[in-house]
């Protein structure tokens, strides 16, 4: 028996699962598990996962199934066990997924450990693994649209990372990747109180809104989206307020009046009444120097023009592009 921790795991788990007739039984699996070469050979895995707790990304588990492997579920199953031809490993490690939803980079800040046993030695394994198999049971579509729903909840709860740990291009994939959106303090537009009040049971002065004038908008920004707030100033540079996270909520339909009370009352979308945990510390002072250099780049000067509606539109066409040149722009200035 050998104790791994770190790489040395990693490499363990798809040293014994490169061959064929792999067996797992992994509680949760997370993006990329059905792509970094665990299964060479899929047809002849057993695997068994656990759907009923929102670590599991069904997406993945849609792929093995699709790649021939017998995948079931049981939902009591925590442990980490991966058997192959010549060992076993029994570890700390989910598939690519820490059993919170975190996926890629925001996992690695995670200490892994287990022990690897040679297949000759490893008869109680091999015995637990096959009762584990005997009580789970299939998976059914059904199963996966549940799962679904239970993944998306459980990502909105995933603890706040620091944004060196933050995945953008994973959150690129997913289409979660937050929208930079500015605020000046001379907007023509404010919620109507009465209004709001009853839509939304209560209204507090400056509460979160976001106007909508445009339906193309509708694409970019909707129920779930997590904007990221700038103080812009007269000039389109960021001023030195702190930057602020707003998850949005419903949208309601005529809820801002125009201060003038020249023109009819808009819609707007409202901030989530129960948000969900923001995606990164959005206050650290390395990440808000990042920032706020990158925002004033010429490429991305749509990002502080007051031209529109449409107003988010334009932005998404740059959106992974601006995050990347963000976090690109983060790991080069000194941890302060």
């Amino acid at each position: 028996m050998r104790f791994l921790a770190g790489e040395q795991l990693h490499e363990a788990v798809r040293r014994v699962l490169q061959g064929s007739d792999a067996r797992c039984a992994v509680a949760f699996w997370g993006n990329g598990a059905e792509s970094t070469g665990l299964f060479v050979d899929a047809n002849t895995a057993k695997i068994v996962c656990n759907l009923s707790m929102g670590g599991t990304n069904p997406g993945v588990i849609r792929t093995l199934k699709k790649r021939g492997a017998d995948v079931r579920q049981l939902d009591v199953l925590h442990a980490k066990v991966y058997i192959g031809r010549s060992a076993a490993v029994v570890a700390s490690a989910n598939a690519s997924s820490n059993g919170l939803a975190l996926e890629g980079l925001e996992q690695t800040h995670w200490s892994e450990a287990g022990v690897e046993i040679e297949l000759n030695n490893a008869a109680d394994v091999i015995s637990w693994f096959d009762h584990t198999w005997s009580q789970s049971r299939e998976i059914t579509e059904r199963d996966l649209r549940r799962a679904e729903i239970l993944w998306r909840a459980r990502r909105r709860l995933k603890p706040t990372v620091s944004f060196a740990n933050y995945d953008v291009d994973a959150e690129a994939r997913d289409g979660t990747l937050p929208v930079p959106c500015w605020w000046s303090g001379t907007g023509i537009w404010k919620a109507d109180p009465e209004r709001t009040k009853e839509v939304m049971g209560y209204y507090e002065e400056g509460m979160f809104t976001l106007e909508f004038q445009d339906e193309q908008d509708t694409a970019v920004v909707s129920p779930g989206t997590w904007l990221l707030w700038w103080h812009r100033g007269a000039t389109g540079i960021p001023r030195k307020d702190k930057l602020t996270f707003a998850q949005v909520g419903k949208y309601v339909p005529g809820v801002m009046r125009h201060l003038e009370g020249e023109l009819e009352n808009i819609g707007a979308l409202l901030s989530a009444a129960e948000p969900g945990q923001e995606p990164f510390d959005a206050s650290d002072d390395r990440f808000v120097k990042a920032f706020k250099e990158v925002i004033c780049r010429p490429q991305f000067e749509a990002y502080r023009s007051d031209e529109g509606p449409p107003w988010f539109i334009t932005l998404a066409l740059e959106l992974t592009n601006f995050w990347q040149q963000l976090k690109q722009r983060y790991l080069e200035l000194p941890d302060s």
